[in-house]
């Protein structure tokens, strides 16, 4: 977990917002989190599309909105298939 607080520090979040993404990392299992450690410390600008994404997803829960959901997917399938390549 410290290095995603550092990771997480040296990104461009505000501190609530890199709190609140250090929140919902707590709730990884050990593997997962050391993964998800890995995989930002090569590509750590994804720390701030995991919270845009976070943010996007919260925004659609809230408004209910199937279409905001699917174009949420989309984008994110698009990035999924990026780094794929």
């Amino acid at each position: 977990m410290d290095k995603l607080k550092s990771l997480l520090s040296d990104s461009s979040l505000a501190d609530h917002e890199q709190k609140e993404l250090f929140e919902i990392f707590a709730n990884l299992s050990k593997d997962e989190l050391g993964e998800l450690s890995d995989f930002l410390s090569i590509h750590p600008e994804w720390v701030d599309v995991l919270y845009r994404n976070y943010e996007k997803k919260k925004k659609a829960a809230v408004s209910m909105d199937i279409k905001k959901w699917r174009e949420i997917f989309d984008e994110e399938k698009r990035e999924l298939e990026k780094l794929a390549d």
